[in-house]
């Protein structure tokens, strides 16, 4: 049997569901920022490398640079070469980007039952409520999953930006 449903119960639901799709925002915003720097340092890193290698292919053929900077030119290189592979830019931009991915799909989904299951009147508080569980559930299981972001990242988000996707009331963006 199911019950009625308070609009007290309703407005708990869709306001904890608003909460959520912030804290989503936000963190998907996050990670697609941190994917775009990593992909911005790897190809600036690969981008010298690779001048530096024409330039020192140049110098070598051409008898053009000093020997020592010539060995200056290779050393640079190989500690440019070293540096990306260790920090392997590529490989964390594409987790990032799959991890952003994640939380934008639930996003949506948090989005979905916000805007449909909330206020359909045929389906049940109790479906309601487990339902809204199930995806805070997820949502902690995905953080628990995901790697680890910069401050710096988060900080620099702009607001308008974030909160533009959601909808939610002015007294909940100002107390979010």
């Amino acid at each position: 049997m199911s019950t009625v449903a308070s609009p007290d119960d309703l407005e708990g639901l869709e306001e904890l569901a608003a909460e959520s799709m912030v804290d989503l925002a936000y963190t998907y915003k996050t990670f697609f920022k941190m994917a775009r720097w990593s992909y911005t340092i790897s190809t600036i890193m690969n981008v010298i490398m690779i001048v530096a290698a024409v330039g020192l292919f140049d110098s070598l053929f051409r008898q053009t640079l000093p020997e020592a900077i010539n060995i200056y030119l290779a050393g640079g290189i190989a500690v440019f070469s070293v540096l990306n592979q260790a920090m392997n830019f590529d490989k964390k931009g594409s987790q990032y980007e799959q991890t952003a991915d994640a939380y934008n799909t639930l996003f949506k989904e948090f989005r979905e039952f916000r805007s449909v299951t909330v206020p359909n009147e045929e389906v049940p508080i109790e479906e309601k409520r487990n339902t809204l569980q199930h995806l805070i559930d997820r949502q902690q299981e995905l953080n628990e999953l995901t790697p680890s972001t910069w401050d710096r990242a988060y900080n620099r988000l702009d607001d308008d930006d974030v909160l533009g996707n959601i909808e939610v009331t002015e007294e909940e963006q100002q107390r979010i």
